[in-house]
């Protein structure tokens, strides 16, 4: 099916944000080469467009035919994401604000949290998922739920403090070594641990951060005093 009536469709929300890059691309792809009529835009019984948003205003600002299917898949939501994956790749916050949109309360809070403080979608997950989760990406592409650490701010104004002694404070693997010193530390082993941070160096271990801060904590104490965090780290 074939129309020019544009205002007929209806975009939704919890697709990704329109890359206006990708418009610009379609554009000049079009003006040389034609419209790929194997591709029509597909929408659901309400024209709500769940694959092609990007060919969709492509054609539009070229004046053209828009070529459409209507399909009849169950879940709307699941087919946006399986499609749209297939094609340009979908980014980690791509996933995140569909979800969201949809009412997943975890990924609302991510994305304020992100909002917040800055760090960046990928570093916000680390913080966030409770446990400091070693594959947070798998998990949001699947759309599943997560509980938030209950000590996300605490880390982050962390992280924040540390920002003028070092240049990797938002490096994955000094965060992810920070969300596990809070997870195994008391307050006062933290105090220790930030006083001793102008003098780190960078690591591409998370293992070797910890191992770092066990030797701040237990420098001066007794054998028996000691902890031993660098195993949990293995």
């Amino acid at each position: 099916m074939t129309t020019l009536d544009y205002a007929r469709f209806k975009f939704r929300e919890d697709n990704r944000e329109v890359n206006m890059g990708l418009v610009d691309r379609l554009i000049k792809a079009i003006q040389l080469i034609g419209y790929d009529s194997s591709k029509p835009i597909k929408v659901n019984k309400d024209m709500e467009i769940i694959d092609g948003q990007h060919r969709f205003l492509a054609c539009k600002q070229l004046g053209l035919p828009i070529l459409y299917e209507i399909g009849n898949n169950t879940d709307d939501h699941l087919t946006l994401i399986t499609l749209n994956a297939n094609q340009e790749p979908w980014r980690i916050a791509d996933y995140i604000h569909s979800w969201s949109k949809i009412g997943v309360a975890c990924y609302q809070k991510l994305i304020d949290f992100e909002e917040r403080y800055k760090f960046g979608m990928s570093v916000c997950l680390i913080i966030l998922f409770e446990g400091g989760d070693s594959a947070p990406g798998k998990k949001v592409r699947e759309g599943r739920t997560f509980k938030i650490n209950p000590k996300a701010h605490e880390i982050a104004a962390f992280i924040q403090d540390c920002a003028d002694d070092i240049p990797f404070s938002e490096s994955a693997k000094f965060v992810r070594s920070i969300v596990t010193l809070f997870r195994i530390a008391n307050d006062e082993q933290i105090k220790k641990v930030r006083e001793k941070i102008p003098t780190l160096t960078q690591h591409v271990n998370v293992g070797d951060y910890i191992t770092i801060y066990e030797n701040v904590v237990n420098k001066g104490k007794s054998t028996n005093k000691k902890v031993a965090w660098s195993k949990l780290s293995q």
